[in-house]
């Protein structure tokens, strides 16, 4: 008799536990979800629950907060949704820091209410490597101005070489013709002078 009391004890039990457990809508997935660490901040926060949820704000509601407890935004059911157990938030513009979503439901199903909560973390964006056209282009610029120089160099030191030979070449024939022509009229004089 005992035995058999004990066992539909046991039998009533196990049938209690799972309505038990399922008798509040838990959260089944998120996005920015439970540790998510996330660079790009998207327009929104969606929330998915385990059964339907009761369409009033202040019963069934989903709100992020920055560290120190201030809230951000706040938001209820997705009317978009095909179902009744979406909640979405719009988010604003979220600096670098840890934010902590809290949740609350009320389940249309059991009328069962639940409130849970969860944190994600927003990095500063990792910097982007540059590319190869800036370092290309600056490069090319200053091979350009470069060019003129390297051509200039060249070109002009001739010219300081070139000037001198060419004035001595200039300035020393007409003295080398003057100088026979001093001579060869000295000569003739002579000759004149002797000969008289």
């Amino acid at each position: 008799m005992l035995r058999g009391v004990l066992c539909c004890l046991l039998a009533a039990v196990q049938l209690l536990v799972p309505s038990a457990v399922l008798a509040h809508s838990d959260l089944t997935s998120a996005d920015p979800g439970p540790d998510d660490v996330i660079s790009e901040v998207p327009d929104t926060l969606v929330g998915h629950f385990t059964q339907n949820l009761d369409p009033r704000i202040q019963q069934s509601f989903m709100e992020v907060r920055d560290a120190s407890g201030k809230s951000l935004a706040k938001g209820g059911i997705d009317e978009s949704a095909s179902d009744e157990r979406t909640m979405r938030v719009t988010l604003p513009d979220l600096a670098p820091g840890v934010y902590e979503v809290r949740w609350q439901t009320l389940s249309t199903e059991d009328g069962e209410l639940d409130r849970d909560s969860y944190s994600f973390t927003v990095v500063e964006p990792s910097p982007e490597p540059p590319t190869a056209a800036p370092p290309a282009t600056g490069g090319s610029s200053s091979a350009t101005t470069a060019t003129p120089i390297r051509s200039q160099g060249p070109s002009a030191s001739p010219s300081p070489d070139a000037s001198p030979a060419a004035d001595a070449s200039q300035v020393a024939i007409p003295i080398v013709v003057g100088l026979v022509f001093v001579l060869g009229l000295a000569a003739w004089l002579l000759r004149r002078r002797t000969a008289g």
